[in-house]
């Protein structure tokens, strides 16, 4: 089936194209009224593709780990693929410390895994405690850390230890959507 031409159409804020596809459950039929019965589920599609013209063409499939890449472009984490940033967990953070320094200040560099498509806003989750702006300690406590210098390959994260206090650990959540 052709899309009809929107030559010599207006085209407003409000105007969509829409693709409707009926479905029919099969013929179910309610002698009782003599009607179709109710029809109820769910449906999922996948691997779906538009194409032009009338011939179809091979579906094209990419490898998942391109998939992840090109999506890592828009967002990325510490936090393993499944767990939602701020939750207590070790798992991925970062970790940086001179097991001799205390109180003093830190930043450390913290690089994404493939380039962002521009520059991301950034949030800082303690680890593994998943407070919100915060790098934990040595002892587990947190202290009040910040994002800086952040760019489309990597971040800063700026903190100041408490006395007798060295190091830190933390996850991080970076978002460049459109």
């Amino acid at each position: 089936m052709d899309v009809p031409s929107i030559a010599g159409k207006s085209i407003g804020t409000v105007s969509a194209l829409t693709l409707t596809i009926w479905l029919s459950a099969g013929t179910f039929f309610n002698s009782r009224t003599d009607s179709l019965g109710p029809q109820v589920g769910g449906l999922q599609f996948t691997d779906i593709q538009f194409e032009v013209g009338e011939a179809a063409t091979e579906y094209d499939r990419r490898h998942p780990a391109i998939e992840l890449a090109l999506c890592q472009r828009y967002y990325q984490k510490s936090y393993n693929v499944d767990v939602t940033p701020g939750s207590v967990t070790n798992e991925g953070r970062v970790v940086w410390g001179t097991g001799s320094v205390s109180n003093s200040i830190n930043r450390a560099y913290t690089p994404f895994k493939v380039a962002m498509r521009g520059t991301p806003s950034v949030g800082l989750y303690g680890a593994p405690s998943g407070a919100n702006s915060v790098v934990s300690q040595a002892d587990g406590s947190n202290v009040v850390a910040s994002p800086e210098a952040i760019g489309e390959s990597g971040f800063n994260v700026a903190w100041t230890n408490t006395n007798g206090q060295w190091g830190g650990w933390w996850h991080w959540a970076a978002d460049a959507e459109i």
